[in-house]
């Protein structure tokens, strides 16, 4: 916390020494009542991430404080901030999830539940808009274009961690202790079971 605190405020400062002076002036003819229409706008995303959560994990059979999914949805848009770009908040979200109380497996599913329940919108959502939009209206898609340098480190990324992943596997499979290694898969393949038996339930 003390990190993002130190980075909240190195933002404030480079904000408030690189706008012109005119932009703080005319913060005085602002609607404040727009602005705070804004605010809570901003905020309600915060509100409906841990209703979700609620609804999830009321179903897995835990009994978290809504108060308690709201700082889990808070502190994964706060990891989102402050890691790299292809890593998210989610990373952040599974272990808050785990230190209250979901299993690991468990924690994983429900991030995973949620990106997929934000692309089941986004499927409905697009055709919809396609239907009843005009899209020449839209900036946004007008200067649409595919990132396909973003998408090459994707690629290279995963290829990489796939190479490690069997160079590891290859490695442990002629270590001197398979009985480490036999305890192991049998706590991994443990895992996965549980896994697929709550996406199971959920489908």
């Amino acid at each position: 916390m003390v990190i993002a605190a130190i980075g909240v405020l190195a933002n404030l400062a480079m904000v408030w020494y690189a706008t012109e002076p005119g932009a703080w002036k005319a913060l005085g003819n602002m609607n404040f009542l727009w602005l705070g229409g804004l605010l809570i706008t901003s905020f309600i995303h915060w509100f409906v991430h841990a209703l979700r959560m609620k609804v999830w994990v009321s179903f897995m059979g835990y009994r978290i404080p809504y108060a308690r999914l709201l700082e889990v949805a808070m502190g994964t848009q706060l990891g989102a901030g402050i890691s790299p770009s292809a890593v998210g908040g989610e990373p952040l979200k599974a272990g808050m999830l785990i230190h209250n109380g979901l299993k690991g497996e468990e924690a994983i599913s429900l991030t995973l539940l949620n990106i997929c329940e934000d692309l089941v919108f986004y499927f409905i959502a697009v055709p919809v808009l396609f239907f009843t939009v005009d899209l020449g209206d839209l900036p946004m898609l007008q200067n649409l274009s595919w990132n396909f340098d973003g998408m090459l480190i994707w690629l290279s990324g995963l290829a990489g961690v796939v190479v490690l992943a069997y160079w590891l596997m290859q490695r442990l499979r002629h270590s001197r202790n398979p009985g480490w290694l036999r305890r192991f898969r049998v706590v991994l393949r443990a895992k996965w079971e549980s896994a697929v038996s709550l996406w199971q339930l959920i489908g």
